[in-house]
């Protein structure tokens, strides 16, 4: 979120430079730790000591529940991405294209309202108003008139009728 928001609210130069003098400053300061301190500090003598392990698994189950994460990693990506295709295919295939007039939309956030009330609708794919015009186009199945009506109403906004 914050590179975002110094990305939106100061621009991208300035979040440019904020990202190198973070990276560059980082590099300056272990390249000071290691000229400027004695190696000494940063070794456990008892790391080296042969007998002082702490493996608790056989290199056996590491190595299969290595393989079982890979496959289900796998298996999500694979699942996610059919399913993006398949509701791509189901959305294409539903139904016409169907143009409606809703009489009050005056702004960005009366749009997002309508579309989202005519969204809600079963058999409904997509909805797409323009507020400036009133046309709003309906995507999929459509469903009765009152049906319409009746969320267009609940949502503030007076339904026209079809558009020929």
């Amino acid at each position: 979120a914050t590179i975002s928001v110094i990305a939106r609210q100061l621009g991208r130069k300035s979040l440019i430079i904020y990202l190198l003098s973070i990276s560059v400053g980082a590099l300056l300061a272990g390249l000071a730790i290691d000229f400027f301190l004695p190696p000494a500090w940063f070794f456990n003598p008892l790391q080296f000591h042969e007998g002082h392990t702490h493996q608790v698994f056989s290199g056996g189950f590491l190595n299969l529940s290595a393989a079982l994460l890979i496959m289900l990693m796998t298996y999500v990506f694979i699942h996610t991405r059919y399913q993006k295709i398949s509701k791509s295919n189901t959305t294409k295939n539903q139904g016409a294209i169907t143009k409606i007039r809703v009489r009050g939309m005056t702004c960005a956030h009366c749009k997002a309202m309508v579309e989202s009330a005519l969204s809600s609708i079963d058999g409904i794919a997509e909805a797409t108003a323009t507020p400036k015009s009133g046309e709003v186009i309906l995507k999929g199945n459509f469903p009765s008139e009152k049906k319409i009506l009746e969320v267009i109403q609940r949502a503030g906004y007076q339904y026209e009728g079809k558009i020929k």
